[in-house]
């Protein structure tokens, strides 16, 4: 079933061919985004700490104004399990 971001979207005036970024507005960290798969997955999935490399984002925090002033949605969503929730995958937030 679509969500209501969807349908938010595809009745959205002026959006035609604009990209927006969709995310939660806050930063995390790559130790707690393992935490998530690891709880949504119910897999022990083994973080590999390595030195950086040329070109990695240390820090990364998305910047979500124009869709939230284009949809009109102000968040979305706390957890990584929206990302994953559906039918398809047979997941919950």
């Amino acid at each position: 079933m679509p969500s209501r971001r969807t349908f938010l979207a595809a009745g959205a005036k002026d959006v035609a061919g604009r990209v927006f970024n969709i995310a939660c507005g806050e930063r995390i960290t790559l130790n707690r985004l393992l935490g998530e798969l690891r709880s949504l997955t119910g897999k022990d999935i083994e973080a590999i700490h390595e030195a950086g490399r040329p070109g990695d984002v240390p820090h990364s925090l998305a910047d979500i104004s124009a869709a939230r002033d284009a949809l009109g949605i102000r968040a979305f969503g706390r957890r990584l399990g929206r990302v994953f929730a559906g039918p398809s995958t047979g997941m919950s937030a």
